[in-house]
């Protein structure tokens, strides 16, 4: 298929595709002549400009900045920079302010952007004069029509200066290059340096180009390599007097003319105890580094823990004599930390931990130990979020303390959403919330005269506005202040800033010429009265892991105007006005609604019960139950937990007797490897208690054949801290009473809350245990209905395409029952990645004897799959987990006609694991075949599986799907890696299981792939996709049986073979 260049008229081929905006699948031509690359005709526009500026473009401040500085030096040298300009496609029309700041006289044009920054200096479409240059920064690449908008331009002025970047000389597709920006939807033109020269000459014009994203078209002729000299070169000073002042009393007289309003005014000491099991040692490393926020979180969690008493189990690591001393804690002095030494920081986090027995450790900032198991409390992920430098030291410290966690602490919903999706290893289920508190006896609403007070003693005169850690990037300040600066009564308020380091940034400053703003570091007391006071708090905040001065400001009774991102709606629900992050309009709008007695009263009364909702006792309840509960990992708890209480002061026959009765019964259940059972050791040495359950065990497999290793967890259970029997408790379902029980123990223990059970009835109280899961269970079951693969019945989905295609195309799926027959070992095992609900494992079940490994990546389809192959287990190893070399991010599985399909999906990533340490967990014999099928990823998995192939050489099966020219380019390099591994014969059947070829070879299979993908957009396709049967050479003899008996099944009448 080809189309026309839009910017030579030469026949363009399909280069590639790519999914725009997360769900249009769009095709990529690419000119033969000059190598210009265009989508197909963009239908997704306007849904792409709903947002003018792309909320990725998060450099716009700083290119801006930029381009002004180098646009300044071009024209100061190259042009009659005392002339008029014109910024086509100028945005918010930062570029015009920044110009007109430098001298140059810019005007503003953009057919789909509000202009924030340059009002007053649009384009006037009466105005015929013409312009000495136009700039067009990051414009060219939205083109719909290149020759058609320059031609526009050209109207204006014979000289463009414009940015897009070059296409490579490696000609990447969509996704190997940042600049086609795909999640955008914008960047639809992607041009050449011929491409240029080309548009250039049409119109007679001359090509300049800094070789990379800076080019100019002139009618000028200039020497060969000035411009691109200007380009490299360091701008240089020049004289030119800004336009600002001029400027900004054009503004007055307009905003005076536009407005009259009056402004409104609204009204020990430390003590050391010893500490209780169990410990943890807790590094106050944040308060050597920092007294921001989580200082202030990690504070208040110990002040709590003094008040109740959990504080008997925590030692704190003091850096350098940094951490605040509170009298009930127990501190142990090290050195400051630095990362420049962070292997020895962690050898001393280790000493100190073995020192005093630590049981856990966690730090109050990215701090790590080497072996004591750690908790990390993440209270944000800014930098990855953000794309910050993660080889920093401080973000690779981050993550080498997640990777090593056991447990995850985080301080909103939203923050435990980020971490899962940049480490999808961790489960979002197993991550505690606790949410940061505030102070209440510190943070509440004060009275006026200590208002008054404050506002003398800062020399505030008039109603302010509040901005707490006001600075640029993500914090995103400049929203109020270009909202602010857009107020008509902006002169009747003075701003307040805190937290910012005490200077007003300069990109700030502009925005504030009218009135005073006071930047002031102040305590806790000092803030909540600044809170108090305030006409709002403004926290234009793009991102926050919680969102502190919100609650705080809430706690004062002080209105909260800010943004509804990240975590910031968990904090203000519905007590705070939020305006979008990007529009300025909508803040300046809010600045006046929040002035209205109505709304405010509103705001400040919904505000006050929101904040009731939080405290530091809740979320240092939620910790501390975390620390417990981490604590008992090593116990290996299940769905069912169990306990006993035996009485080691008995006989070792007594003992073995009770231990021997209550391990058959658990471990012989059908459920044994849903559960875990407790054994109490409180008086017996753990050495002693092994080697006698270790006999026992024996004792079991020798006279009753039983492996307990098989499903059964058993945990030894030591002493307890009381705390840890509380956290335990709950997750036990029954106490095993024995004949001989260790009376001791139980007196220490409140049995009375567990429920009780005797040997004897043991294997029916499991079942009640388990019967309000599987009714549970069973209501998904109703949903599905049965379906015979040849003798065995399962369950399927209603909307499962297996019945229809069976009833439709008789030898669909069939091929494989045949090739299992003549499998040459029955003790090697099968792998079946994408089983489904285990419909292919059913069939092979009754043509072969070997083991199967079924391993399946969508959950609901697995659980289904447990379901149908229960009966099964001695020959069946089910594995719920995606197969591949790497983790794959925005995408999801989507089920659709009973398959789960892998598509494109933002902010979605699959966790996957290698079939290599799959296998090699499991301690597997040799693997005689291979078979996946998993739509769309079986290339994939099979070039992450090669050393697993190369060891074993099974015979291959999988599906041949070719959708695009990668997958022919993955399939070439897979039959490539084969043919070196000795596969040499191939048979190929079409999706409905036809033969096509028995002996066929790898160049036959490409040429059949490219027949594929050519009929692709044909609607009188023969078929859709093969499946493809590789044999290494020591099986190839299988073939002629394999393919005889396959004939006569085909020439038969018979269902199955």
């Amino acid at each position: 298929m080809s189309i026309k260049c839009k910017a030579c008229k030469t026949d363009s081929y399909a280069f590639a595709k790519a999914v725009l905006l997360g769900k249009y699948k769009v095709d990529y031509f690419q000119c033969s002549n000059c190598g210009f690359v265009q989508t197909e005709e963009p239908y997704w526009l306007e849904e792409a400009y709903s947002n003018a500026i792309a909320k990725t473009d998060v450099d716009l401040v700083f290119r801006n900045n930029t381009f002004s500085r180098r646009s300044a030096h071009i024209l100061f040298h190259l042009f009659n920079h005392q002339a008029k300009f014109l910024d086509y496609g100028g945005g918010y029309g930062l570029f015009v302010r920044m110009m007109r700041d430098l001298g140059f006289d810019f005007y503003w044009m953009d057919k789909f952007c509000t202009n924030l920054f340059a009002q007053g200096f649009e384009w006037d479409k009466a105005d015929s004069d013409t312009y000495e240059l136009v700039t067009a920064f990051k414009v060219f690449e939205h083109f719909v029509n290149p020759l058609e908008e320059i031609e526009n331009i050209l109207k204006f002025s014979k000289n463009i200066l414009f940015s897009t970047e070059l296409l490579p000389e490696n000609n990447p597709q969509p996704n190997e290059w940042w600049y086609y920006a795909p999640y955008e939807g914008k960047n639809i033109s992607i041009y050449t340096f011929k491409t240029l020269s080309i548009i250039a000459d049409k119109y007679g014009l001359n090509l300049y180009s800094n070789g990379s994203s800076l080019h100019l078209i002139t009618e000028k002729k200039l020497a060969p390599d000035i411009f691109k000299r200007l380009c490299e070169s360091q701008p240089e000073a020049f004289t030119k007097e800004s336009l600002l002042q001029s400027d900004y009393s054009k503004a007055v007289i307009s905003l005076i003319n536009r407005h009259h309003s009056n402004s409104v005014i609204f009204p020990e000491e430390v003590t050391n105890h010893s500490r209780q099991k169990p410990t943890v040692l807790v590094d106050g490393v944040f308060f050597q580094l920092y007294q921001t926020g989580i200082a202030r979180v990690w504070k208040s969690l110990l002040e709590e823990w003094v008040n109740n008493g959990f504080a008997q189990h925590i030692t704190v690591l003091d850096r350098a004599g940094t951490a605040p001393k509170i009298p009930g804690i127990k501190y142990i002095p090290v050195p400051a930390y630095s990362y420049n030494s962070t292997d020895a920081d962690r050898k001393m986090l280790q000493q100190v931990c073995d020192e005093e027995s630590a049981d856990l450790f966690i730090s109050s900032y990215y701090t790590t130990p080497i072996t004591t198991p750690s908790v990390f409390m993440v209270h944000d992920m800014i930098p990855e979020i953000f794309d910050w430098n993660l080889e920093n030291p401080m973000w690779r410290e981050k993550h080498y303390g997640i990777h090593h966690a056991a447990a995850y602490i985080a301080v909103s919903e939203n923050t435990a959403k980020d971490l899962v999706n940049y480490f999808p290893d961790i489960s979002l289920d197993s991550i505690t919330i606790a949410k940061n508190g505030v102070n209440h006896q510190v943070f509440f609403p004060v009275s006026q005269d200590n208002i008054n007070y404050f506002k003398i003693k800062y020399g505030i005169t008039k109603p302010y506005f509040l901005l707490v850690g006001a600075g640029s990037g993500y914090k995103n300040s400049i929203l109020f202040f270009q909202a602010f600066s857009q107020l008509a009564s902006s002169y009747g308020f003075d701003i307040v800033l805190t937290g910012s380091g005490g200077v007003l940034a300069p990109e700030f400053r502009a925005y504030t010429l009218s009135s005073v703003v006071h930047t002031v570091q102040l305590s806790d007391e000092e803030l909540a009265t600044a809170y108090s006071g305030a006409v709002a708090l403004v926290y234009p905040s793009k991102y926050e892991g919680f969102g502190m001065p919100v609650l705080e400001a809430m706690a004062c009774g002080c209105p909260v105007i800010t943004c509804p991102n990240a975590s910031i709606p968990e904090v203000a629900g519905t007590a705070a006005v939020y305006v979008k992050d990007d529009d300025v309009e909508e803040m300046a709008n809010a600045l006046c609604e929040v002035q209205k007695p109505g709304i405010r009263n509103s705001l400040i009364t919904a505000g006050l019960a929101q904040a009731k909702k939080f405290s530091w006792t809740k979320m240092a309840n939620s910790v501390s139950y975390a620390l417990i509960d981490t604590t008992l990992q090593t116990l290996n708890l299940k769905e069912i937990n169990l306990i006993i209480f035996p009485d080691w002061s008995q006989t070792e026959e007594l003992i073995s007797l009770d231990l021997e009765q209550v391990i058959k019964v658990v471990a012989t259940n059908a459920d044994s490897d849903k559960i875990t059972l407790l054994v109490n050791t409180t008086n017996i040495a753990g050495e002693d208690a092994e080697l006698l359950l270790s006999s026992v065990t024996m004792n079991l497999l020798m006279q009753e054949d039983l492996d307990i290793t098989e499903g059964l967890e058993i945990s030894l259970l030591g002493n307890l801290a009381d705390i840890q029997w509380e956290a335990l408790l709950p997750r036990i379902n029954t106490r095993i009473v024995l004949e001989h029980e260790d009376q001791q123990a139980l007196a220490q223990v409140p049995v009375d809350q567990l429920v009780s059970s005797k040997i004897d009835n043991l294997s029916n109280q499991i079942h009640i245990f388990l019967k309000e899961k599987k009714q549970i269970e069973s209501k998904i079951l109703n949903n599905l209905i049965t379906y015979k693969i040849k003798e065995i019945p399962i369950n399927i989905p209603p909307d499962h395409a297996l019945p229809s295609y069976q009833n439709r195309f008789r030898l669909y799926d069939k091929f494989i029952g045949v090739l299992a027959k003549y499998l040459p070992n029955s003790e090697d095992f099968i792998v079946d990645i994408g089983a489904n609900v285990g419909d292919t494992t059913a069939l092979l079940l009754q043509y072969c004897s070997n083991p199967i490994v079924c391993i399946e990546a969508d959950e609901e389809f697995f659980w289904i799959m447990e379901h149908n192959l229960s009966e099964y287990k001695q020959r069946t190893i089910l594995i719920n987990s995606f197969i591949s070399g790497n983790n794959f991010k925005n995408v999801e599985l989507v089920k659709s006609s009973g398959t789960a399909r892998a598509v494109e999906r933002e902010n979605k990533i699959v966790k996957s694991d290698s079939l290599e340490s799959i296998l090699k967990d499991y301690n597997l014999p040799k693997c005689v075949l291979l078979k996946t099928d998993t739509d769309g990823f079986d290339f994939e998995i099979l070039l992450s599986s090669l050393s697993i192939i190369e060891e074993y050489s099974p015979i291959l099966y999988w599906e041949n799907e070719i959708l695009s020219l990668e997958h022919i380019a993955l399939a070439k390099a897979l039959l490539n890696k084969l043919t070196e591994m000795n596969y040499r014969k191939y048979i190929v059947l079409d999706n409905f299981g036809n033969p096509l070829i028995y002996e066929g070879s790898s160049q036959w299979i490409e040429q059949m792939n490219e027949y594929l993908f050519n009929n692709i957009h044909t609607k009188n396709n023969t078929f859709y996709y093969t499946d493809i049967v590789a044999f290494p050479e020591r099986y190839s003899h299988l073939i002629p049986q394999i393919s005889s008996d396959y004939n006569n099944f085909i020439r038969s009448s018979k269902l199955y073979p």
